[in-house]
C-alpha cells in the first residue's frame, strides 16, 4: 500500500470521514449523541459472559473468511484441473472479459495534447516534465527519464508510483527510475490520481488539502464507484494503458520492447495493466503480489488501507485471484518482486508463484518466470531494484552485465513539478474522479419508471424485488424455522427482556433483546429495532424501546453481524472513519471480494429476525413493524421491500439516497453502507416507492453529509413514492417529518406505531 513503511500515515480517527470542517463536526456531534444512550453496566449484554463469547467477537471475520476459504479452493481447484495450453487460452479469455466487468470496462481513446513542459539536464540522462490527458481535460503530470546515448529506439519502461504522496518525486522511485534510464531504457512514471500533482480533493480557493494524499483520497473518491458497478482502478489502469500510448508516441521508444514495474501501489498497477495491455512484453510487480486470501486474513488486524482498486467487487467470487492476474500475462516473461516482511503475505505469494508456476508450464515458458524475494520489509529495496535491472536487461537488452546500482542525486520536490502551482487543479482545472463519476450517473442511471396505473406499478414493484435481490447478492429466502436459543433474562419494572440468540446461517448467531410487558395476555403487535450502533443504543430505563412496550408493543432489538456485541474486537494502531466500528472499513473491503456486501449480510440477520417473529406465539404476525436508526433504517426499508410480513416501518436519520453521494463529491456515509452497482438497478426513494401502500414513516431523512434534509427537498425526491402511494389512495401512510431533537422524534415515533396498531 505504502511506499516506504516511513509514509504510513496514522490519521486521526475521524479525518478521512470528512472532507470539510462542517462535515467533521457534525458527524462527531451526532454519532456521539447516539452513544449517549447506551447503558454503561452489560446489563444488557447477551453473549459477553457467555463461555463461547470470543466466538462473537470475531465472528464477523471469520465468516467472511470462511467464504473466502470456500471461493479460493474452487478457484484453486478449477487452476489444478487445467490440461492443456487450449484450455488455459478459454481461461484466460474469461479472465479478462471478467476483469473487465469488475473495473466498470475501459473509456475510449481520446486526443492525449501531450506536451514536454520542462527538462532538466542531469548530466548522461535527460527528465522530461510531461503533460498529456488521459481523458478530455484530465490531466496527468509524468517524468520522461531518457538516456542521452542513444543508437536507435531504445526499450520503453512504464513505471507506476507506489502509494507516496509525492508521487513520481519520491526519493527511491527517482533513484529507481534515473537507474533505469542510465542502462538504457526510456522510462516514464506519473503521479497516480490522489498523489503528488493530481489531488482530486484539493481546493484551489483555500490551497489546502482536505485529506491526507494517497489512501485516504483514494478511498474518498473510490468508495462512491461501488455504487455505479465501477472502481477506481478503472481510471488508474486507464491512465497506464495512455502512459504507454504516449511513450509509443516517442520517436526513441521501440513500439515492442515495453516493459512495465512498480512497487506496491505501483505492483497493483503492473499486474492489472500486465494483463490487460498485450502491448507490455516483459512485467515485474514488486510487493504486491501475494494471495487475496491471505491478504484478507491479515488486513483485518492492519492499520487502515483506503484502497478500493484493490478491492474489486466479486473478485474471488468470479474465482479471480493474483494467480489470475499473471495468468492474464503467460507466457511472457514475468518476475515476482517480494519482501519477506511484507504486509502482503509472503505465504501467499509462494502458494500463488506455485499455481504460476503451472500455468507457464503448460505454454511450455518455464524460463520466462521467477520470483524474487528479499528479507525486508514493505519498501523497494536495494536487493529489489537490482533484480529488476537485471530482468529487464536480459528481457528487453538482451544483456547479462553487472546490476549495480550508482549514486543519482535527487532532485527537490518542486523541480520535478509539471504545473506551476504544483497541483492540476489550481493551474489546469479540467476534471476530478468525481466530476467523472457524474458523468458516468448519467449514462448508466436506471431511469425512473412512470406510473400510471396499479398494473405498472405491480410490473414496478415486482421488478424492483427482482433487482434488490440481484444488488443483494443474496436470493434472501424466508426460512420455515429459525434455530433460536435463550440466555438469561432481564426483570423491570412491568416486563421482562428475553435474551435470545438466533441463527442465520452457518456460523453466524444474532444476539438479541425481546421486551414483553408482564401484563402481556393475547397476541401483540412487534417492533424490530435496528440501530447501526447496536441493540442496546435505546434500551436503557426509560428509553423509546421501554416506552413502546409500555404502550403494547413486543420489541426485538438486534445485532447484526459486526454490529453491537458482535462488532469485531482486535486491537490496531487506529480507529478510524466511523466512531464505534473499528476496523469496519477492511472488513467491508473483504466482503466485497467476496460478493457478500456486509449491509446485505446485516439485511439477511434482519430479515431472519422477522422470521423468528413470526415464529413467536405472543406475536400478532399481521402487526410486525420495523423501526430502524442510521443505517439500520436503511435495513428496515430493505426488510420491508422482501418481506411482506413487514406491515409498518419508520427509518429515522437515514439517507435519502444514493444518487446525490455522486452528484456532490463528498460524503460521510461509511462504506458500510454502500451496494456495489445499486445504481445500475434502482436509487433509495424507487425503494420507497415499492413499499406502497404500507406505511411508511421517515424521520429528519438526510444527505451524504449527514444532515437533515429539508421536508421540501424530501417531498421531491419522493416524487415516485408518492405517486404510488396515491395512486393506491393510501397517501396518508407516507410521512415525512423532522424533529428538532430526541425527545420529539421519540413522540413522533410512539405515535405512528401506536395509530398503526389500532388500524
Amino acid at each position: 500500500m505504502y511506499a516506504e513503511n516511513k509514509y504510513r500515515m496514522l490519521i486521526p480517527s475521524l479525518r478521512f470521514a470528512s472532507i470539510s470542517l462542517i462535515m467533521f463536526s457534525s458527524f462527531l456531534i451526532q454519532a456521539c449523541g447516539q452513544r449517549k444512550g447506551i447503558p454503561s453496566g452489560d446489563e444488557l449484554a447477551v453473549v459477553a459472559h457467555s463461555p463461547d463469547a470470543k466466538f462473537y467477537e470475531t465472528m464477523i471475520n471469520d465468516f467472511i473468511m470462511g467464504v473466502a476459504r470456500e471461493q479460493y479452493s474452487r478457484r484453486h481447484n478449477s487452476v489444478e484441473n487445467l490440461m492443456n495450453a487450449e484450455e488455459l487460452h478459454h481461461r484466460q479469455k474469461y479472465l479478462r472479459e471478467c476483469f473487465l466487468k469488475m473495473i466498470g470496462g475501459l473509456p475510449e481513446r481520446t486526443p492525449l495534447n501531450a506536451r514536454v513542459v520542462g527538462k532538466l539536464d542531469k548530466g548522461d540522462i535527460w527528465i522530461e516534465k510531461i503533460l498529456f490527458e488521459s481523458l478530455p481535460k484530465f490531466y496527468v503530470t509524468g517524468l520522461l527519464y531518457l538516456p542521452k546515448k542513444r543508437t536507435g529506439p531504445i526499450p520503453g519502461i512504464f513505471s507506476p508510483c507506489g502509494h507516496s504522496k509525492n508521487g513520481k518525486a519520491f526519493e527511491t522511485y527517482q533513484t529507481f527510475h534515473a537507474s533505469l534510464a542510465r542502462r538504457g531504457f526510456a522510462v516514464l512514471t506519473i503521479d497516480p490520481l490522489g498523489q503528488g500533482e493530481r489531488s482530486q480533493c484539493y481546493d484551489p480557493k483555500t490551497k489546502k488539502f482536505p485529506m491526507e494524499l494517497a489512501c485516504p483520497e483514494h478511498g474518498y473518491v473510490g468508495n462512491p464507484l461501488y455504487l455505479l458497478g465501477d472502481n477506481l482502478a478503472r481510471y488508474l489502469i486507464w491512465d497506464g494503458i495512455r502512459s504507454i500510448d504516449y511513450l509509443q508516441t516517442r520517436p526513441e521508444v521501440d513500439h515492442n520492447k515495453i516493459g512495465v514495474t512498480g512497487q506496491s501501489g505501483g505492483g497493483t498497477l503492473t499486474a492489472y495493466i500486465s494483463a490487460l495491455d498485450n502491448r507490455v512484453k516483459v512485467s515485474m510487480p514488486i510487493c504486491y503480489i501475494t494471495s487475496l486470501y491471505w491478504r484478507m486474513g491479515n488486513r483485518a488486524t492492519a492499520d487502515p488501507e483506503w484502497d478500493p482498486e484493490q478491492d474489486l467487487f466479486e473478485t474471488l467470487l468470479n474465482g479471480v485471484d493474483h494467480a489470475e492476474l499473471l495468468t492474464l500475462f503467460a507466457p511472457k516473461p514475468l518476475q515476482i518482486g517480494s519482501a519477506q516482511q511484507d504486509f502482503f503475505p509472503i505465504e501467499g505469494t509462494r502458494a500463488t508463484y506455485e499455481e504460476v508456476q503451472r500455468i507457464y508450464e503448460l505454454m511450455d515458458a518455464e524460463a520466462k518466470l521467477n520470483k524474487v524475494e528479499v528479507n525486508d520489509k514493505h519498501n523497494l529495496s536495494l536487493g529489489l531494484r537490482q533484480a529488476a535491472y537485471q530482468w529487464f536487461d536480459r528481457w528487453l537488452l538482451n544483456e547479462t552485465e553487472n546490476s549495480k546500482e550508482s549514486s543519482v542525486a535527487v532532485e527537490d520536490e518542486k523541480n520535478l513539478f509539471c504545473t506551476e502551482s504544483g497541483q492540476v487543479l489550481d493551474s489546469l482545472g479540467g476534471e476530478t474522479v468525481q466530476s467523472l463519476n457524474r458523468q458516468r450517473l448519467a449514462k448508466l442511471l436506471y431511469r425512473v419508471p412512470t406510473i400510471h396505473s396499479k398494473d405498472e406499478l405491480a410490473k414496478f414493484q415486482d421488478r424492483l424485488r427482482r433487482d434488490i435481490h440481484e444488488v443483494l447478492n443474496d436470493s434472501m429466502e424466508p426460512q420455515s424455522r429459525v434455530a433460536l436459543e435463550t440466555s438469561g433474562a432481564l426483570d423491570r419494572q412491568g416486563y421482562t427482556i428475553e435474551k435470545l440468540i438466533y441463527e442465520t446461517e452457518p456460523r453466524v448467531r444474532v444476539p438479541t433483546l425481546l421486551f414483553k410487558s408482564k401484563s402481556l395476555r393475547s397476541k401483540a403487535p412487534v417492533v424490530l429495532y435496528l440501530n447501526e450502533l447496536g441493540k442496546a443504543v435505546e434500551a436503557q430505563k426509560g428509553g423509546l424501546l421501554e416506552r413502546l412496550t409500555e404502550i403494547g408493543f413486543v420489541v426485538c432489538a438486534i445485532d447484526p453481524r459486526g454490529l453491537g456485541e458482535t462488532q469485531y474486537k482486535v486491537e490496531t494502531k487506529v480507529n478510524y472513519f466511523h466512531p464505534s466500528l473499528g476496523v469496519e472499513q477492511n472488513l467491508v473491503y473483504n466482503s466485497f471480494l467476496t460478493g457478500k456486501p456486509m449491509l446485505a449480510m446485516r439485511i439477511k440477520d434482519s430479515l431472519r429476525a422477522v422470521d423468528l417473529l413470526s415464529q413467536r406465539p405472543k406475536v400478532e404476525t399481521s402487526k410486525i413493524y420495523v423501526l430502524g436508526v442510521g443505517g439500520g433504517g436503511l435495513m428496515t426499508q430493505f426488510v420491508m421491500a422482501l418481506d411482506q410480513h413487514v406491515a409498518v416501518g419508520a427509518s429515522v436519520d437515514t439517507l435519502l439516497n444514493y444518487r446525490q453521494i455522486i452528484e456532490a463529491g463528498n460524503y460521510s456515509v461509511h462504506v458500510n453502507l454502500f451496494l456495489p452497482e445499486v445504481l445500475r438497478h434502482f436509487d433509495l426513494p424507487e425503494l420507497a416507492a415499492g413499499l406502497a401502500p404500507r406505511p411508511l414513516l421517515l424521520i429528519n431523512s438526510q444527505d451524504p453529509m449527514k444532515r437533515t434534509q429539508p421536508e421540501a427537498s424530501v417531498k421531491q425526491e419522493l416524487h415516485l413514492a408518492s405517486q404510488c402511494y396515491q395512486l393506491l389512495g393510501a397517501s396518508q401512510h407516507l410521512r415525512i417529518r423532522m424533529t428538532p431533537d430526541k425527545e420529539s422524534r421519540d413522540k413522533v415515533i410512539l405515535e405512528w406505531f401506536g395509530e398503526r396498531s389500532r388500524e
